[in-house]
């Protein structure tokens, strides 16, 4: 593409590229922040043993919430049987298994 049909381009679609580019980074950054706070707690629970299936529920449902949101918001096209597809598969099973975690914990005891 040529210089003039890309600028048409920009001004139609009326995007602003560093825009969305510092906002994903301010987002990943800080969802990266929260997980590696909550597996920094999780491992001094599990040190000084106490119960720390709250804690792990929270971690894995989380990281479950992460990769789906960028399986949502990272890709175009949207196929099943796709990159994408699995992604949301996994987060799916991260997001059941960090509930069930969260539901042990409050059950009591293992």
């Amino acid at each position: 593409m040529d210089k003039e049909k890309i600028l048409k381009k920009a001004q139609h679609d009326k995007q602003d590229e560093r825009k969305n580019q510092l906002n994903d980074f301010s987002i990943g950054t800080t969802g990266a922040f929260l997980l590696i706070s909550i597996a920094i707690i999780t491992l001094l629970k599990i040190i000084f043993n106490q119960n720390y299936l709250d804690m792990l529920g929270l971690l894995v449902a989380g990281i479950g919430a992460y990769i789906f949101g960028y399986a949502a918001f990272g890709f175009q096209k949207s196929n099943f049987f796709s990159k994408q597809g699995a992604l949301y598969v996994v987060s799916g099973f991260l997001m059941v298994a960090g509930i069930a975690l969260l539901n042990a914990y409050f059950q009591g005891p293992l």
